[in-house]
């Protein structure tokens, strides 16, 4: 029997596992012909006046009320291979940690994830915290907010409204990979999350990874 491994990995879902804005913004889209919108005209986390700025009189938020945005969206990248990897050679635990908007959005989400990551057996859905409340040595995210006060090694995932921030980034999986492989590699050469945090960007910044 393999030893229980020493860390803690937490993936966010939306956005990151989880390709959410395809259904959501084709609804959207749907609606609204005379406005179309696509992932990457997006460049700010707070979409709330996002249609109002345009002079559209659509929301974006009201289709978090539908089953469909977190039922039909597709796998983001190869997560799939690259997590069963991790777990394969007992890197770390993962666990999947998202937060919730609506009392429709838990089930669905965990429903989603049983179905595509059935090997995950950590999912937190949290409401009314914040992620960086949990405990774990690395999250990745692509949401700035959850990574500021992360008390472990943060991964951005990179997605238009965060591509200006000046943070350990990951552009796709691969990158994620490396980047967890990394800073697994140097846990178990006794750094700190936050040396091997200021290695990992001085790293990228020079473009050395």
């Amino acid at each position: 029997m393999k030893p229980q491994p020493k860390y803690r990995i937490w993936v966010d879902q939306d956005g990151v596992l989880y390709d959410m804005f395809t259904p959501w913004l084709q609804m959207h889209n749907d609606e609204h012909p005379e406005h179309q919108i696509k992932e990457e005209d997006i460049t700010q986390f707070d979409v709330s006046n996002f249609c109002k700025d345009r002079g559209c009189n659509g929301n974006l938020y009201k289709y978090f009320e539908k089953k469909a945005v977190w039922e039909v969206g597709g796998v983001v990248g190869n997560s799939q291979e690259i997590i069963k990897g991790w777990i394969d050679d007992n890197i770390a635990k993962i666990g999947v940690l998202t937060s919730t908007v609506n009392a429709l959005a838990p089930s669905l989400k965990t429903t989603w994830l049983n179905q595509h990551f059935p090997w995950i057996n950590r999912i937190a859905v949290i409401r009314g915290i914040r992620k960086s409340e949990l405990q774990g040595d690395i999250l990745i995210d692509d949401a700035v907010m959850n990574l500021e006060d992360w008390q472990g090694v943060g991964i951005l995932y990179a997605r238009p409204w965060n591509k200006n921030e000046n943070m350990v980034c990951a552009k796709d999986w691969q990158e994620v990979d490396l980047l967890v492989r990394i800073t697994i590699a140097l846990l178990n050469d006794g750094w700190t999350h936050e040396n091997i945090q200021i290695a990992l960007y001085e790293a990228q910044q020079q473009k050395r990874i």
